[in-house]
């Protein structure tokens, strides 16, 4: 059974990747839109389904597959308003004060589909929920961190897994999360329930 990853995120892919798995990847045809009344959770959620479904349901016509989707989005401090990619380097500065010397919420919601001959078999979907706490920020800290280039395509205006790990005093809860995925609830439901392995398992059976 193939197994496919519904996102053209590098950092997911690295993830499945050093965590052993094969797999293609392929960007979803999906708007990455909030719909009016709608929560971060439900929206998290919606998105990686639509998204696995999107790539499931299209190469999985003539033969079994398995996909991963996958959406994550920063919640600000009070858990009411979402932080989503910043339009320009103004929005990434208010973003990034929003978040100084406090915690915030990561969700990352994913759904792993099986699909077969156009008809989807089987799916698990799940919303990970990750309290993030940054220390102060001097304002010429995110005047340098915003001229790197790093926040412009970041949900939040950070990274991470980059040069906005060092904003970061504690995670509680999955830090891959908050990287791409929780590559570690992924990996345990595609053993469990679909019997695949990463490559260092099948070595070791």
């Amino acid at each position: 059974m193939k197994l496919f990853l519904a996102s053209s995120s590098p950092r997911r892919a690295q993830l499945l990747k050093e965590a052993g798995f094969e797999f293609q990847a392929s960007k979803p045809e999906v708007a990455e839109i909030k719909k009016r009344g709608e929560s971060p959770t439900e929206m998290v959620k919606r998105l990686a389904i639509e998204k696995s479904a999107w790539l499931g349901h299209r190469e999985g016509l003539w033969s079994s597959v398995v996909v991963i989707g996958s959406d994550t989005t920063v919640v600000a401090p009070g858990g009411r308003r979402v932080l989503e990619k910043p339009k320009d380097a103004a929005e990434s500065q208010r973003m990034l004060k929003s978040l100084s010397g406090k915690w915030h919420t990561v969700l990352t919601g994913y759904s792993i589909q099986e699909w077969k001959q156009g008809r989807k078999i089987k799916t698990k979907t799940v919303v990970i929920r990750t309290l993030v706490q940054f220390r102060k920020l001097l304002p010429e800290e995110i005047s340098a961190y915003i001229d790197s280039g790093e926040p412009a395509d970041k949900a939040g205006a950070y990274g991470a897994q980059g040069k906005g790990m060092s904003f970061i005093l504690q995670v509680k809860g999955s830090y891959s999360s908050v990287i791409g995925f929780p590559i570690a609830q992924i990996a345990d439901d595609l053993k469990r329930l679909w019997k695949i392995l990463p490559n260092t398992q099948k070595a070791s059976s």
